[in-house]
Protein backbone atom coordinates (compact mmCIF):
# COMPACT_ATOMS: atom_id res chain seq x y z
CA UNK A 1 0.00 0.00 0.00
CA UNK A 2 3.15 2.43 0.60
CA UNK A 3 4.19 1.91 -2.40
CA UNK A 4 1.33 2.49 -4.19
CA UNK A 5 1.06 5.77 -2.35
CA UNK A 6 4.24 6.67 -3.48
CA UNK A 7 3.27 6.30 -7.10
CA UNK A 8 0.10 8.80 -6.66
CA UNK A 9 -2.26 5.63 -6.36
CA UNK A 10 -5.62 6.78 -4.26
CA UNK A 11 -6.37 4.49 -1.33
CA UNK A 12 -9.58 4.33 -0.01
CA UNK A 13 -11.34 2.07 2.42
CA UNK A 14 -14.79 0.24 1.32
CA UNK A 15 -16.83 -1.28 4.01
CA UNK A 16 -20.11 -3.74 3.73
CA UNK A 17 -19.78 -4.76 -0.22
CA UNK A 18 -22.76 -6.80 -1.39
CA UNK A 19 -24.22 -8.41 -3.93
CA UNK A 20 -27.28 -6.45 -3.60
CA UNK A 21 -25.84 -3.84 -5.02
CA UNK A 22 -22.36 -2.51 -6.86
CA UNK A 23 -19.73 -1.30 -4.75
CA UNK A 24 -18.85 2.35 -4.56
CA UNK A 25 -15.80 3.83 -4.78
CA UNK A 26 -15.45 6.92 -3.22
CA UNK A 27 -12.15 7.96 -4.99
CA UNK A 28 -13.30 7.42 -8.34
CA UNK A 29 -16.86 8.15 -7.74
CA UNK A 30 -18.27 5.69 -8.99
CA UNK A 31 -20.02 2.09 -8.60
CA UNK A 32 -17.82 -0.50 -9.63
CA UNK A 33 -20.00 -3.87 -10.15
CA UNK A 34 -16.96 -5.86 -11.27
CA UNK A 35 -15.24 -5.26 -7.92
CA UNK A 36 -17.88 -7.12 -5.56
CA UNK A 37 -17.44 -10.26 -7.37
CA UNK A 38 -13.63 -10.01 -7.35
CA UNK A 39 -14.14 -9.54 -2.88
CA UNK A 40 -15.82 -12.79 -3.02
CA UNK A 41 -13.84 -14.82 -4.89
CA UNK A 42 -10.54 -13.34 -2.95
CA UNK A 43 -9.78 -15.15 0.69
CA UNK A 44 -9.76 -12.71 3.75
CA UNK A 45 -6.71 -11.49 4.27
CA UNK A 46 -5.26 -11.73 0.89
CA UNK A 47 -4.67 -9.44 -1.88
CA UNK A 48 -6.69 -9.63 -5.05
CA UNK A 49 -4.63 -12.15 -7.55
CA UNK A 50 -4.93 -9.66 -10.23
CA UNK A 51 -6.48 -6.29 -11.17
CA UNK A 52 -9.93 -5.71 -11.46
CA UNK A 53 -10.78 -3.71 -14.22
CA UNK A 54 -13.85 -0.99 -13.40
CA UNK A 55 -16.00 1.47 -14.73
CA UNK A 56 -13.86 4.50 -13.60
CA UNK A 57 -10.50 2.71 -12.82
CA UNK A 58 -8.62 -0.52 -11.89
CA UNK A 59 -8.33 -1.77 -8.82
CA UNK A 60 -6.03 -3.36 -6.40
CA UNK A 61 -7.49 -4.19 -2.87
CA UNK A 62 -6.90 -6.28 0.22
CA UNK A 63 -9.48 -8.42 1.62
CA UNK A 64 -9.53 -7.35 5.53
CA UNK A 65 -12.67 -9.15 6.72
CA UNK A 66 -15.57 -11.44 5.57
CA UNK A 67 -19.01 -12.21 7.03
CA UNK A 68 -21.99 -14.16 5.87
CA UNK A 69 -25.63 -12.96 6.30
CA UNK A 70 -26.94 -14.52 9.57
CA UNK A 71 -30.05 -15.17 7.71
CA UNK A 72 -31.12 -17.68 5.51
CA UNK A 73 -32.49 -17.71 2.08
CA UNK A 74 -36.05 -17.37 2.11
CA UNK A 75 -37.39 -18.88 -1.76
CA UNK A 76 -41.09 -17.55 -0.80
CA UNK A 77 -40.43 -14.63 0.45
CA UNK A 78 -38.18 -13.89 -2.98
CA UNK A 79 -41.02 -15.01 -5.10
CA UNK A 80 -43.37 -12.66 -3.53
CA UNK A 81 -40.88 -9.51 -3.73
CA UNK A 82 -40.77 -10.66 -7.64
CA UNK A 83 -44.54 -10.83 -7.99
CA UNK A 84 -44.91 -7.65 -6.43
CA UNK A 85 -42.00 -6.33 -8.88
CA UNK A 86 -44.19 -7.47 -11.55
CA UNK A 87 -47.55 -6.01 -10.47
CA UNK A 88 -45.43 -2.34 -9.90
CA UNK A 89 -43.56 -2.79 -13.51
CA UNK A 90 -47.47 -3.66 -14.89
CA UNK A 91 -48.47 -0.56 -13.61
CA UNK A 92 -45.80 1.52 -14.37
CA UNK A 93 -46.34 0.25 -18.11
CA UNK A 94 -50.07 1.05 -18.32
CA UNK A 95 -49.41 4.48 -16.86
CA UNK A 96 -46.82 5.37 -19.24
CA UNK A 97 -49.25 4.22 -22.16
CA UNK A 98 -51.92 6.07 -20.67
CA UNK A 99 -49.74 9.49 -20.49
CA UNK A 100 -48.19 8.98 -24.04
CA UNK A 101 -52.16 7.93 -25.75
CA UNK A 102 -53.13 11.68 -24.93
CA UNK A 103 -56.68 10.07 -23.10
CA UNK A 104 -58.98 12.99 -22.30
CA UNK A 105 -61.15 12.09 -19.41
CA UNK A 106 -64.91 12.82 -20.58
CA UNK A 107 -67.00 10.77 -18.18
CA UNK A 108 -68.39 13.68 -16.29
CA UNK A 109 -70.37 14.97 -19.78
CA UNK A 110 -72.39 11.72 -19.19
CA UNK A 111 -73.32 11.69 -15.52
Amino acid sequence: IAAAKAKGAKIATVNQITFAAPTFISATGASEPAVSGAVSATKKGAFVANAVKGNAGVYLFQVTGKTNRPVKFDEKAYEQKCRQKAMQYAGNFMNELYMKAHVVDNRYLFF
